[in-house]
């Protein structure tokens, strides 16, 4: 009977670990300056966020490819001021103008998402 236990149990763990859901994999990479970031993302279904410093007037060019699930995207100062706010996104390419110099918060969020998102100051 005690092996019988023993056995059920074990079926039972494998069971459960084996319908554990995954949310997916994401990957941030800063460049060496810290004004601007490439995150890659599959089935992603998480919030994350990144920190970079731009100055007063910057202009962001924002490089969006999302082949399957959403994603938001939300670009403000750590004082509240927002730069961007967008979801559903899906492509697009378009530039941002920061409202005032300090620390950023790159702040996307991803449903079942693959696909990449590309930060950079316009030079």
């Amino acid at each position: 009977m005690r092996r019988f236990v023993y056995i059920l149990y074990s079926v039972v763990v494998l069971l459960l670990t084996a319908c554990a859901f995954s949310n997916g994999s994401v990957l941030i990479r800063e460049n060496i300056s810290g004004t601007g970031c490439k995150i890659d993302f599959m089935e992603w279904s998480q919030q994350n966020k990144c920190e970079l410093s731009f100055d007063k007037d910057d202009e962001l060019q924002v490089e969006i490819e999302c082949s399957k699930g959403s994603i938001a995207l939300d670009i403000r100062s750590k004082s509240g001021a927002e730069a961007y706010k967008g979801n559903g996104l899906d492509k697009a390419v378009f530039t941002v103008k920061v409202p005032e110099e300090g620390e950023y918060v790159i702040s996307f969020k991803g449903t079942d998402a693959t696909g990449s998102i590309n930060i950079s100051v316009v030079e």
